[in-house]
């Protein structure tokens, strides 16, 4: 599956180093996280600590986990315990996109960080399930998808997005729906 990153590197294996600024010799595995945007995080199935947070990112609590693994997580206790909501939602990184699935989750996520929230939506690895949702999430912000796939590579690495069926379906989602045939915008249609 996923190889694993030479310690010291940052970010995801074999990203070369998304920005975090971990000291040398930190396994790739408890990388700081780094948000996507204020309040929108994005990482691979998080390490628990003691406290209640992450290990990734002590003292960080989260008012929304939405997980996508495929096998659950520790995530719903520690979600409750921070006083947050968790939402699982088990996802494969494949060819096929649930479309209705990541158009919902990227409304509810739009909302909660419009409102405050501190999100984190993560996967197993935290490149692709997390980020085509992440990615939707932008989208759905206002930010441009070429801007949003951007943001994502810069905080989780440049492998992020490396699923190509995801990335289309970003940029089909952010361009205009085609006009209905026969249909003019602003024209009357004349009964026959």
């Amino acid at each position: 599956m996923a190889a694993e990153a030479t310690p010291g590197s940052g970010g995801a294996p074999g990203s070369g180093g998304a920005p975090g600024s971990e000291p040398e010799g930190t396994p790739w595995y408890l990388e700081r996280l780094v948000p996507v945007r204020p309040g929108l995080w994005q990482s691979r199935a998080p390490t628990p600590g003691r406290d209640g947070t992450y290990l990734e990112n002590p003292g960080v609590r989260y008012d929304l986990i939405v997980s996508l693994t495929s096998w659950g997580s520790d995530s719903p206790h520690r979600a409750l315990r921070q006083g947050g909501r968790f939402v699982w939602v088990p996802m494969v990184d494949g060819p096929e996109v649930p479309a209705t699935e990541i158009r919902l989750l990227a409304v509810e996520i739009a909302a909660a960080v419009r409102d405050g929230a501190e999100v984190l939506v993560h996967c197993d690895a935290g490149l692709n399930r997390s980020g085509v949702v992440v990615g939707r999430t932008l989208l759905e912000l206002g930010v441009r998808v070429d801007d949003a796939i951007v943001a994502i590579r810069k905080a989780r690495g440049r492998d992020a997005l490396c699923n190509h069926s995801f990335v289309r379906w970003l940029e089909a989602e952010a361009r205009p729906p085609a006009p209905t045939p026969g249909a003019v915008a602003g024209a009357a249609v004349a009964p026959e």
